[in-house]
């Protein structure tokens, strides 16, 4: 028997194994956010009565607190365990812009511009992209309608410093272990790498359409990408440099490295791929409705799921390579 989260009637944007593996954090644009225990399938809290219009839900490193963005671009932080409000910082938006969420079907082509960083920028839309520094200090915010990108300082409640990717829209964002650098991907085949030590921006230059996934390894030493023109690419994370490139047989939605970097984890086209980091040889290959990786506590396991969408998620062991368990469709 298979048990259930129940409660949502909107798909879920946001789903992420917590607290050593012991809960979850779910959201939705139903102006939730919610943790349920993963041991007796029951909700711990429910944060819709708090919430105006939930936009975004941004974990911490250390899953002790997240953030939460509303249309208004207002962030607020809250402790994880007990759901209590921690901090909150006014981020606006411009007069006229739009809070409206439009799921983001299309591929875009549009080409890339120079990308920059400190040149002013001011939110035209919704946050729907946000993570923190390794030390929590600092959380960055950017919309998948827009190039800007926000650094917010959590102490001071002030904004640190602003950058543009160039393209119309950032989709995926990292810092570096160090906290020093900041990686942003999105539209257009877009990439970046921002130096906050010396306000310094380099181009990550070769995907031709849409780039879904990027992120640091633990070293800090490289970024991994992965684009809709069906390509994996490492690149070295101080220059610039492409190492290495998979060319997979799919648009690519997500990829990441397995917890000891081992493998490389692949999802698109409804495959789930694991490559030999390596060698890139393929080590496993199975057919999944999922769109996005997250790495559990257990190095093992990986739980793969659907964002804007009715998918559902599974756990998937990526040394056995085998399925644990798949949630039922109606899982949202």
């Amino acid at each position: 028997m298979v048990n259930k989260l129940k409660g949502n009637t909107y798909p879920t944007n946001y789903l992420r194994s917590v607290l050593d593996d012991k809960y979850s954090l779910i959201g939705s644009y139903q102006n939730k956010a919610e943790l349920w225990d993963n041991r007796n399938m029951q909700p711990v809290y429910n944060l819709s009565d708090r919430l105006k219009t939930n936009v975004g839900i941004y974990l911490s490193p250390s899953n002790r607190i997240y953030a939460t963005s509303d249309r208004e671009n207002k962030l607020q932080v809250w402790d994880t365990p007990t759901g209590q409000l921690l901090n909150e910082i006014a981020c606006g938006i411009e007069k006229g812009g739009s809070g409206v969420i439009v799921p983001l079907w299309a591929q875009d082509r549009e080409p890339a511009k120079p990308a920059t960083i400190n040149a002013g920028f001011t939110a035209k839309h919704a946050f729907e992209r946000g993570i923190f520094s390794p030390d929590e200090t600092l959380i960055v915010t950017a919309s998948p309608h827009e190039g800007g990108a926000s650094v917010w300082d959590l102490q001071q409640k002030k904004l640190k410093i602003s950058f543009d990717i160039g393209a119309p829209g950032i989709y995926e964002m990292a810092f570096s272990p160090s906290g020093k650098q900041i990686a942003a991907a999105g539209r257009s085949g877009a990439a970046v790498i921002v130096n906050l030590q010396n306000s310094q921006l380099i181009s990550l230059k070769g995907h031709t359409s849409n780039v879904n996934s990027i992120l640091f390894n633990k070293a800090g030493t490289k970024i991994l990408t992965a684009s809709a023109d069906s390509t994996i690419v490492i690149w070295d994370a101080l220059t610039g440099q492409r190492i290495k490139s998979i060319k997979a047989s799919n648009t690519v939605y997500s990829a990441c490295f397995s917890a000891d970097e081992k493998k490389i984890l692949v999802i698109g086209g409804g495959i789930f791929i694991g490559y030999d980091a390596a060698s890139f040889q393929q080590l496993f290959e199975i057919k999944t409705k999922a769109a996005k990786i997250t790495l559990m506590k257990n190095p093992s396991l990986v739980l793969l799921w659907g964002e804007y969408s009715e998918k559902p998620p599974l756990i998937f062991n990526i040394t056995t390579f085998k399925t644990v368990q798949e949630f039922p469709a109606d899982m949202r």
